[in-house]
């Protein structure tokens, strides 16, 4: 064989051959010596330990990393080299610091570096987190399996050391190990589960302005927050020279929280109330109490109160007494105003009966201790505050809140600030009801479906966000294209050393790059105006104590959600900017 060539004869088969053949058997084609076939690339893989439907937890290995082939040359039986029939470069793997895993290099072994599922699609692998720590960091959620990515049962202490070691001191036992066992009982997974849980800070408690008059104090009342606002019933009260309006009650110190890593959270500080002394108002030294200079009605403006002149009317506006128009002070009516007849005066109006089919507006607040009732016709405006027991078929507008105790029918308001219906039955029903800075009621609409329309409005275009950022990214463009041909020089020095023939053509592209920055200007505006108006809107409630009926629209900038199913209260809607949607909860 040797003489044939072969340098490296199998020595058992060439035993067999020989063997073979002193017993004169046939020994065609058989094996008497073999070569080394070549080694293709192969590239890197990765072999899974478990089941990646199911979670891994910190420390769990969940598969080894089986590195790249490389090529490699076999032998013939004569000795001659065979190339691979590739030399491709292999692929290889990476686990990347962010894939939330990590690699033993010295073992292969890939381990979690937390509670998660495997994700492996195109040679990267990710662990997907199943923890979500809430933006305030008092809650972490997650999602509970029957079992784990080995196919063990998941136990608290699974989940409990998982989230020790990321730190987490404040842990929710009772319902994670509900979770667990509904889980493990019914074979699905389990959503939104609270694992951790932190104590919120209670902050510190605002100052306030505490009325000090008999009637005042019989009249006010507390808002939905349970906050007494002192103009809420107030701006009506009638009051004699020298009497003691009401005094400053200081701010109340607040607790700290802890979050769900032990971490203290700083209460917000108690603010000072804000109260300040308008027309003949009286303050002592310390800034304490406030009193009246003058007999009159006491009237608010925002967070300043004054005294004002006041006409007593006795009876109703109507064809006995005629319109009436005030160039100062505030009016007192005991009776109503009747259909078609005006009123306006610069301070406060106040109704003792009921508003018609009038025309009413006022410089500061209106009251009606009855309701407002119109047929088409009239509107009821206010600088301030709108305030009545009910209203039906009512156009009211207020720079301020409109507060309604019984029922908001079939009417169109718009206020700035509030609209608050829960003193009394607290029903809005039908109607347009457009607010600037949330909606309180009751009750939303009725049982039989009737269309009742709530808007939240900052009164700032919201919409549109990408079509303009989309358009300054062309703008830079353009204005990169230009100075690239032109240069950053004031438009002054460009034209100075351009030649005569060609500064037309220039002027023209300078003016251009000009309009540019003057478009992308207005943009980088229109921007921050919309960023600003999100913010505003995520903060604003159409709250809703006992149910809203379907038939309700409730609109939030452009967004809109209709109720087509009953929403027991309390509950509250509003605009989440992450979700760019209308959600309840």
């Amino acid at each position: 064989m040797r003489q044939a060539g072969i340098i490296n004869p199998d020595g058992p088969l060439a035993d067999k051959v020989l063997l073979k053949a002193r017993l004169k058997k046939d020994i065609t084609g058989m094996v008497v010596a073999q070569g080394k076939p070549p080694t293709d690339a192969s590239d890197a893989r990765i072999e899974f330990k478990g089941d990646m439907a199911y979670p891994v937890f910190h420390g769990d290995v969940i598969a080894e990393l089986i590195p790249p082939g490389k090529p490699a040359p076999g032998t013939s039986v004569t000795g001659a080299p065979i190339l691979a029939k590739s030399d491709r470069k292999p692929a290889e793997i990476h686990i990347e610091e962010s894939s939330g895993a990590v690699l033993n290099e010295e073992t292969m072994e890939i381990s979690a570096k937390g509670y998660g599922l495997v994700d492996y699609r195109k040679k990267k692998l990710i662990i997907k987190p199943l923890f979500k720590i809430a933006s305030n960091r008092l809650k972490i959620s997650g999602t509970i399996y029957p079992q784990t990515f080995q196919g063990t049962p998941i136990s608290v202490d699974m989940v409990k050391r998982d989230l020790w070691s990321m730190g987490v001191r404040t842990l929710a036992e009772a319902p994670l190990a509900k979770a667990i066992s509904k889980a493990e009982r019914t074979g699905e997974s389990q959503d939104g589960v609270t694992v951790a849980k932190g104590k919120a800070p209670i902050h510190g408690e605002d100052g306030r302005f505490e009325l000090a008059f008999i009637g005042a104090q019989e009249a006010m009342a507390e808002d939905d927050s349970h906050v007494v606002d002192p103009r809420e019933r107030s701006k009506f009260e009638p009051i004699k020279e020298g009497t003691l309006i009401g005094r400053l009650i200081p701010p109340r110190e607040g607790h700290f929280g802890r979050d769900v890593f032990g971490e203290d959270l700083v209460p917000r500080k108690g603010r000072p109330a804000e109260v300040y002394a308008g027309e003949n108002v009286d303050v002592t030294a310390d800034g304490v109490e406030f009193s009246s200079a003058i007999a009159g009605m006491i009237t608010w403006d925002k967070n300043r109160v004054s005294v004002l002149e006041m006409v007593h009317i006795t009876g109703d506006i109507s064809y006995a007494s005629g319109n009436l128009r005030l160039e100062n002070g505030s009016v007192l009516i005991d009776g109503s105003i009747r259909d078609g007849f005006k009123v306006t005066a610069p301070g406060d109006i106040f109704a003792g009966m009921a508003i018609e089919s009038a025309h009413v507006s006022a410089g500061a607040n209106i009251g009606v201790k009855g309701g407002i009732v119109m047929k088409g016709e009239g509107k009821v405006r206010a600088k301030g505050d709108v305030s009545c027991n009910f209203a039906e078929n009512a156009l009211i507008e207020a720079d301020g809140d409109i507060n309604v105790a019984h029922n908001l029918s079939t009417s169109v308001v718009t206020a700035k600030g509030r609209v608050v219906c829960i003193k009394g039955k607290g029903i809005i029903l039908g109607g347009v009801t457009e607010a600037g800075k949330g909606v309180v009621a009751n009750e939303i609409g009725s049982d039989l479906g009737v269309k009742t329309m709530i808007r939240l409005d900052v009164g700032i275009e919201i919409g549109g966000i990408d079509k303009l950022i989309a358009e300054r990214k062309t703008l830079r463009e353009q204005k990169s294209q230009i100075d690239g041909a032109l240069g950053t020089e004031s438009p002054k020095a460009l034209l100075e050393r351009t030649p005569a023939g060609k500064r037309r053509d220039v002027a023209e592209i300078i003016k251009k790059r000009i309009g540019i920055v003057n478009r992308m200007q207005e943009i980088e505006t229109a921007l921050q105006e919309r960023r600003i108006a999100l913010e505003e809107l995520s903060l604003l409630r159409v709250k809703v104590n006992r149910v809203a009926h379907p038939g309700t629209v409730i609109i939030i900038a452009d967004k809109k959600v209709v109720l087509h199913e009953p929403q027991e209260g309390p509950c509250q809607f509003f605009y989440d900017p992450e979700t760019t949607a209308i959600v309840m909860e």
